[in-house]
Protein backbone atom coordinates (compact mmCIF):
# COMPACT_ATOMS: atom_id res chain seq x y z
CA UNK A 1 0.00 0.00 0.00
CA UNK A 2 1.05 3.36 -1.34
CA UNK A 3 1.24 5.86 2.07
CA UNK A 4 0.11 9.29 1.13
CA UNK A 5 0.08 11.08 3.99
CA UNK A 6 -3.38 10.35 5.07
CA UNK A 7 -4.86 7.71 7.38
CA UNK A 8 -6.40 5.37 5.68
CA UNK A 9 -7.10 4.53 1.70
CA UNK A 10 -9.87 2.33 2.66
CA UNK A 11 -11.63 3.57 -0.72
CA UNK A 12 -9.48 2.05 -2.86
CA UNK A 13 -8.90 -1.28 -1.72
CA UNK A 14 -13.07 -1.60 -2.36
CA UNK A 15 -12.49 -3.95 -5.40
CA UNK A 16 -15.37 -4.14 -7.84
CA UNK A 17 -17.91 -6.45 -6.27
CA UNK A 18 -20.22 -6.71 -9.42
CA UNK A 19 -17.58 -9.05 -11.15
CA UNK A 20 -18.69 -12.27 -8.27
CA UNK A 21 -22.52 -11.58 -9.00
CA UNK A 22 -21.93 -11.58 -12.15
CA UNK A 23 -19.83 -14.85 -12.06
CA UNK A 24 -22.45 -16.23 -10.34
CA UNK A 25 -25.06 -16.11 -13.30
CA UNK A 26 -22.44 -17.41 -15.74
CA UNK A 27 -21.77 -20.26 -13.52
CA UNK A 28 -25.88 -20.81 -13.65
CA UNK A 29 -25.12 -21.73 -17.74
CA UNK A 30 -21.69 -23.43 -17.00
CA UNK A 31 -20.84 -27.19 -17.48
CA UNK A 32 -20.89 -27.72 -13.32
CA UNK A 33 -17.71 -30.27 -13.68
CA UNK A 34 -15.98 -26.75 -14.84
CA UNK A 35 -18.12 -24.18 -11.98
CA UNK A 36 -17.00 -26.74 -9.13
CA UNK A 37 -13.37 -27.11 -10.30
CA UNK A 38 -13.15 -23.25 -10.63
CA UNK A 39 -14.71 -22.43 -7.54
CA UNK A 40 -12.65 -25.07 -5.42
CA UNK A 41 -9.51 -23.74 -6.81
CA UNK A 42 -10.30 -20.09 -6.54
CA UNK A 43 -10.96 -20.49 -2.97
CA UNK A 44 -7.29 -21.11 -2.24
CA UNK A 45 -5.96 -18.74 -4.07
CA UNK A 46 -6.62 -14.88 -3.09
CA UNK A 47 -4.31 -14.60 -0.23
CA UNK A 48 -1.56 -15.88 -2.84
CA UNK A 49 -2.55 -12.45 -4.95
CA UNK A 50 -2.88 -10.21 -2.06
CA UNK A 51 0.93 -11.75 -0.76
CA UNK A 52 2.40 -11.14 -4.27
CA UNK A 53 0.38 -8.32 -4.99
CA UNK A 54 1.43 -6.37 -1.96
CA UNK A 55 5.51 -7.41 -2.63
CA UNK A 56 5.02 -6.16 -6.53
CA UNK A 57 2.69 -3.00 -5.87
CA UNK A 58 4.94 -1.67 -2.68
CA UNK A 59 7.85 -1.66 -4.97
CA UNK A 60 6.41 -0.26 -8.06
CA UNK A 61 5.17 2.84 -5.71
CA UNK A 62 8.76 3.83 -5.28
CA UNK A 63 8.50 5.40 -8.56
CA UNK A 64 4.88 6.19 -8.12
CA UNK A 65 1.39 5.57 -6.45
CA UNK A 66 -0.54 5.84 -10.08
CA UNK A 67 1.63 3.04 -11.80
CA UNK A 68 -0.16 0.18 -9.69
CA UNK A 69 -3.43 0.63 -11.86
CA UNK A 70 -1.12 -0.22 -14.56
CA UNK A 71 -0.31 -3.55 -13.52
CA UNK A 72 -3.53 -5.26 -13.65
CA UNK A 73 -4.25 -3.30 -16.89
CA UNK A 74 -1.43 -5.37 -18.39
CA UNK A 75 -3.17 -8.51 -16.77
CA UNK A 76 -6.16 -7.90 -18.35
CA UNK A 77 -4.88 -7.56 -21.93
CA UNK A 78 -2.83 -10.12 -21.68
CA UNK A 79 -5.68 -12.44 -20.43
CA UNK A 80 -7.91 -10.46 -23.55
CA UNK A 81 -5.81 -11.73 -25.83
CA UNK A 82 -4.66 -15.19 -24.90
CA UNK A 83 -8.29 -15.84 -23.83
CA UNK A 84 -9.90 -17.40 -27.17
CA UNK A 85 -6.83 -19.56 -27.34
CA UNK A 86 -6.69 -21.22 -23.47
CA UNK A 87 -10.09 -21.76 -22.89
CA UNK A 88 -13.04 -24.02 -24.20
CA UNK A 89 -15.54 -23.69 -26.64
CA UNK A 90 -18.73 -24.41 -24.30
CA UNK A 91 -22.46 -23.83 -25.34
CA UNK A 92 -24.14 -22.45 -22.66
CA UNK A 93 -27.01 -24.36 -21.51
CA UNK A 94 -30.64 -22.21 -22.73
CA UNK A 95 -32.79 -24.21 -19.60
CA UNK A 96 -31.94 -21.31 -17.82
CA UNK A 97 -32.60 -17.36 -17.96
CA UNK A 98 -30.44 -14.24 -15.97
CA UNK A 99 -32.04 -12.69 -13.24
CA UNK A 100 -30.58 -9.46 -14.23
CA UNK A 101 -33.20 -7.57 -11.44
CA UNK A 102 -31.99 -9.71 -8.27
CA UNK A 103 -27.87 -9.07 -9.85
CA UNK A 104 -28.31 -5.31 -10.15
CA UNK A 105 -30.32 -5.39 -6.55
CA UNK A 106 -27.67 -6.92 -5.29
CA UNK A 107 -24.82 -5.68 -6.59
CA UNK A 108 -26.55 -2.26 -6.27
CA UNK A 109 -27.12 -3.30 -2.23
CA UNK A 110 -23.53 -4.33 -1.69
CA UNK A 111 -21.87 -1.55 -3.37
CA UNK A 112 -23.88 1.28 -1.24
CA UNK A 113 -23.84 -0.42 2.43
CA UNK A 114 -19.78 -0.85 1.42
CA UNK A 115 -19.12 2.68 0.89
CA UNK A 116 -21.35 3.53 3.42
CA UNK A 117 -19.50 1.85 6.17
CA UNK A 118 -15.88 2.94 4.16
CA UNK A 119 -16.71 6.69 4.47
CA UNK A 120 -17.63 6.34 8.07
CA UNK A 121 -13.10 7.14 8.51
CA UNK A 122 -13.89 10.68 7.42
CA UNK A 123 -17.42 10.87 8.52
CA UNK A 124 -19.55 10.63 11.61
CA UNK A 125 -21.84 7.68 11.55
CA UNK A 126 -24.92 10.20 12.00
CA UNK A 127 -24.32 12.26 8.89
CA UNK A 128 -26.31 12.20 5.81
CA UNK A 129 -23.15 10.84 3.85
CA UNK A 130 -22.96 7.58 5.99
CA UNK A 131 -26.71 6.86 6.44
CA UNK A 132 -27.79 7.78 3.02
CA UNK A 133 -26.07 5.10 1.19
CA UNK A 134 -26.16 2.85 4.34
CA UNK A 135 -29.94 3.03 4.51
CA UNK A 136 -30.15 2.46 0.44
CA UNK A 137 -28.05 -0.15 0.50
CA UNK A 138 -29.86 -2.11 3.13
CA UNK A 139 -32.88 -1.36 1.17
CA UNK A 140 -32.00 -3.00 -1.82
CA UNK A 141 -30.56 -6.05 -0.11
CA UNK A 142 -33.62 -6.62 1.08
CA UNK A 143 -35.67 -5.95 -2.10
CA UNK A 144 -33.06 -8.63 -3.35
CA UNK A 145 -34.31 -10.61 -0.87
CA UNK A 146 -38.17 -10.69 -1.97
CA UNK A 147 -37.30 -10.60 -5.68
CA UNK A 148 -35.55 -13.85 -5.11
CA UNK A 149 -38.63 -15.35 -3.60
CA UNK A 150 -40.80 -14.45 -6.09
CA UNK A 151 -38.98 -15.13 -9.17
CA UNK A 152 -39.18 -18.25 -10.94
CA UNK A 153 -35.80 -18.92 -11.69
CA UNK A 154 -33.84 -16.59 -8.71
CA UNK A 155 -30.53 -15.97 -9.07
CA UNK A 156 -29.40 -17.15 -5.38
CA UNK A 157 -32.04 -19.45 -4.42
CA UNK A 158 -32.96 -18.67 -0.36
CA UNK A 159 -33.52 -22.00 -0.01
CA UNK A 160 -29.44 -22.77 -1.31
CA UNK A 161 -28.62 -20.87 2.15
CA UNK A 162 -30.75 -23.00 4.67
CA UNK A 163 -27.84 -25.24 4.92
CA UNK A 164 -26.18 -24.35 8.63
CA UNK A 165 -22.51 -25.91 7.37
CA UNK A 166 -22.62 -24.10 3.82
CA UNK A 167 -23.67 -20.90 5.73
CA UNK A 168 -20.56 -21.36 8.27
CA UNK A 169 -18.31 -22.42 5.10
CA UNK A 170 -19.34 -18.99 3.79
CA UNK A 171 -18.48 -17.00 7.32
CA UNK A 172 -14.97 -19.37 7.19
CA UNK A 173 -14.31 -17.69 3.37
CA UNK A 174 -15.40 -14.23 4.19
CA UNK A 175 -13.85 -13.75 7.40
CA UNK A 176 -10.59 -15.33 6.19
CA UNK A 177 -10.77 -13.01 3.47
CA UNK A 178 -11.27 -10.12 5.97
CA UNK A 179 -8.58 -11.29 8.10
CA UNK A 180 -5.81 -11.12 5.31
CA UNK A 181 -6.71 -8.12 3.96
CA UNK A 182 -7.10 -6.42 7.39
CA UNK A 183 -3.25 -7.30 7.69
CA UNK A 184 -2.05 -5.83 4.62
CA UNK A 185 -3.76 -2.96 5.02
CA UNK A 186 -3.22 -2.40 8.99
CA UNK A 187 0.64 -3.86 9.11
CA UNK A 188 1.69 -1.44 5.60
CA UNK A 189 0.41 1.76 7.01
CA UNK A 190 1.98 0.51 10.60
CA UNK A 191 5.35 -0.44 9.09
CA UNK A 192 5.93 3.00 6.77
CA UNK A 193 4.42 5.46 9.32
CA UNK A 194 5.34 4.08 12.89
CA UNK A 195 8.69 2.31 12.05
CA UNK A 196 9.51 4.79 9.02
CA UNK A 197 10.22 1.69 6.84
CA UNK A 198 10.75 1.87 3.00
CA UNK A 199 8.26 0.27 0.58
CA UNK A 200 10.74 -2.34 -0.30
CA UNK A 201 11.42 -2.96 3.23
CA UNK A 202 7.81 -3.00 3.54
CA UNK A 203 7.44 -5.73 1.06
CA UNK A 204 10.09 -8.05 2.32
CA UNK A 205 8.12 -8.08 5.64
CA UNK A 206 5.94 -10.02 4.11
CA UNK A 207 7.65 -12.33 2.27
CA UNK A 208 7.39 -15.12 4.90
CA UNK A 209 3.67 -14.42 5.09
CA UNK A 210 3.77 -15.53 0.73
CA UNK A 211 6.16 -18.22 1.66
CA UNK A 212 3.50 -19.61 4.50
CA UNK A 213 0.51 -19.81 2.41
CA UNK A 214 1.78 -21.28 -0.46
CA UNK A 215 2.79 -24.14 2.29
CA UNK A 216 -0.06 -24.34 3.77
CA UNK A 217 -2.35 -24.52 0.29
CA UNK A 218 -0.12 -27.24 -0.74
CA UNK A 219 -0.54 -29.16 2.34
CA UNK A 220 -4.49 -28.51 2.69
CA UNK A 221 -5.30 -31.19 0.08
CA UNK A 222 -3.84 -34.14 1.63
CA UNK A 223 -4.98 -33.03 5.01
CA UNK A 224 -8.27 -32.83 3.79
CA UNK A 225 -8.34 -36.33 2.65
CA UNK A 226 -6.84 -37.16 6.01
CA UNK A 227 -8.81 -35.35 8.59
CA UNK A 228 -11.68 -34.17 7.13
CA UNK A 229 -12.89 -30.83 5.42
CA UNK A 230 -14.57 -29.97 9.12
CA UNK A 231 -11.73 -30.81 10.74
CA UNK A 232 -8.93 -28.92 8.76
CA UNK A 233 -11.39 -25.53 8.26
CA UNK A 234 -11.57 -25.55 11.93
CA UNK A 235 -8.22 -26.29 12.73
CA UNK A 236 -7.23 -23.28 10.46
CA UNK A 237 -9.48 -20.73 11.42
CA UNK A 238 -8.43 -20.98 14.93
CA UNK A 239 -4.65 -20.77 13.78
CA UNK A 240 -5.68 -17.65 11.54
CA UNK A 241 -7.56 -15.91 15.19
CA UNK A 242 -4.08 -17.38 17.24
CA UNK A 243 -1.56 -15.33 14.43
CA UNK A 244 -3.98 -11.98 14.27
CA UNK A 245 -4.06 -12.05 18.18
CA UNK A 246 -0.15 -12.26 18.27
CA UNK A 247 -0.29 -8.95 15.27
CA UNK A 248 -2.80 -7.21 17.46
CA UNK A 249 -0.49 -7.75 20.81
CA UNK A 250 3.02 -7.44 19.49
CA UNK A 251 3.28 -6.18 15.48
CA UNK A 252 1.65 -2.90 16.31
CA UNK A 253 3.80 -1.75 18.83
CA UNK A 254 7.20 -0.12 17.07
CA UNK A 255 8.86 -1.14 19.48
CA UNK A 256 9.25 -4.89 19.47
CA UNK A 257 11.60 -5.86 16.83
CA UNK A 258 9.92 -7.59 13.61
CA UNK A 259 11.32 -11.18 14.43
CA UNK A 260 9.54 -11.66 17.71
CA UNK A 261 6.74 -8.83 17.39
CA UNK A 262 5.53 -9.78 13.64
CA UNK A 263 7.19 -12.58 11.91
CA UNK A 264 5.24 -15.30 14.20
CA UNK A 265 1.77 -14.02 13.39
CA UNK A 266 2.97 -13.28 9.92
CA UNK A 267 3.35 -16.86 9.78
CA UNK A 268 0.11 -18.25 11.72
CA UNK A 269 -2.12 -16.55 10.15
CA UNK A 270 -1.82 -17.40 6.61
CA UNK A 271 -0.87 -20.97 7.31
CA UNK A 272 -4.56 -21.08 8.88
CA UNK A 273 -6.52 -19.00 6.49
CA UNK A 274 -5.06 -21.21 3.34
CA UNK A 275 -6.20 -24.53 5.48
CA UNK A 276 -9.63 -23.03 6.07
CA UNK A 277 -9.92 -21.57 2.73
CA UNK A 278 -9.38 -25.01 1.11
CA UNK A 279 -11.63 -26.70 4.16
CA UNK A 280 -14.54 -24.37 3.55
CA UNK A 281 -14.54 -24.08 -0.19
CA UNK A 282 -15.51 -28.23 -0.54
CA UNK A 283 -17.96 -27.63 2.87
CA UNK A 284 -19.77 -24.98 0.93
CA UNK A 285 -20.12 -26.82 -2.36
CA UNK A 286 -20.69 -30.29 -0.84
CA UNK A 287 -23.87 -32.28 -1.70
CA UNK A 288 -24.63 -29.28 -4.53
CA UNK A 289 -26.88 -30.58 -6.82
CA UNK A 290 -25.13 -31.02 -10.14
CA UNK A 291 -27.66 -27.84 -11.55
CA UNK A 292 -26.64 -25.63 -8.74
CA UNK A 293 -22.59 -26.29 -9.12
CA UNK A 294 -22.31 -22.92 -10.81
CA UNK A 295 -24.75 -20.78 -8.36
CA UNK A 296 -22.26 -22.52 -5.51
CA UNK A 297 -19.52 -21.05 -7.38
CA UNK A 298 -20.83 -17.30 -7.53
CA UNK A 299 -21.93 -17.38 -3.82
CA UNK A 300 -18.04 -18.69 -3.02
CA UNK A 301 -16.74 -15.45 -4.76
CA UNK A 302 -19.34 -13.11 -3.47
CA UNK A 303 -18.00 -14.44 -0.50
CA UNK A 304 -14.62 -14.09 -0.92
CA UNK A 305 -15.11 -10.14 -1.89
CA UNK A 306 -17.30 -9.50 0.94
CA UNK A 307 -14.94 -10.27 3.69
CA UNK A 308 -12.09 -7.40 1.85
CA UNK A 309 -15.11 -4.79 1.84
CA UNK A 310 -18.02 -4.98 3.83
CA UNK A 311 -16.38 -6.75 6.34
CA UNK A 312 -13.33 -5.04 6.72
CA UNK A 313 -15.06 -1.57 6.73
CA UNK A 314 -17.08 -2.72 9.51
CA UNK A 315 -14.34 -4.18 11.51
CA UNK A 316 -12.38 -0.97 11.16
CA UNK A 317 -14.90 1.17 12.99
CA UNK A 318 -13.93 -0.06 15.98
CA UNK A 319 -11.37 2.25 16.97
CA UNK A 320 -7.63 1.17 17.16
CA UNK A 321 -5.87 -1.21 14.37
CA UNK A 322 -5.80 -3.76 17.18
CA UNK A 323 -9.11 -4.07 18.50
CA UNK A 324 -9.81 -4.18 14.92
CA UNK A 325 -7.45 -7.23 14.47
CA UNK A 326 -8.47 -8.80 17.96
CA UNK A 327 -12.61 -8.49 16.70
CA UNK A 328 -11.10 -10.84 13.45
CA UNK A 329 -9.48 -13.28 15.58
CA UNK A 330 -12.44 -13.76 18.03
CA UNK A 331 -14.60 -13.74 14.77
CA UNK A 332 -12.33 -16.39 13.34
CA UNK A 333 -12.44 -18.35 16.53
CA UNK A 334 -15.93 -17.79 17.17
CA UNK A 335 -16.61 -19.70 13.58
CA UNK A 336 -14.57 -22.59 14.16
CA UNK A 337 -15.93 -23.31 17.50
CA UNK A 338 -19.40 -23.01 15.41
CA UNK A 339 -18.20 -25.20 12.67
CA UNK A 340 -16.59 -27.99 14.52
CA UNK A 341 -19.97 -28.98 16.31
CA UNK A 342 -21.94 -28.33 13.58
CA UNK A 343 -22.56 -32.11 11.72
Amino acid sequence: MCYEQRPRAWGERDRGRGGSEEDQARGQSAPPPIAVREASAEEQQPGKGQSVGSAEHDQVCALSWRWIFAVPLVVALAALALAPRLLPDTTPSRSRTLDLPGALLATAGITLASYGLIVTDTRPWSSVGVLAPLLCGAALLAAFWYAECQAPDPLLPPGFLLDRRRVLALAAIALSACGTAMTFVVLSLQLQQARDWSQLQTSAAFVPFAVALIASSRAAGPLIGRYGARTVTAAGLGTGAAGLTLLALTGIDAHISYGYGLLPGLVLLPAGTAASFAGAAVLATEGVPQQQTGLAGGVLNTAMELGPTLLLAILLTLGSDASSLVATGAALAAVALLNRRTK
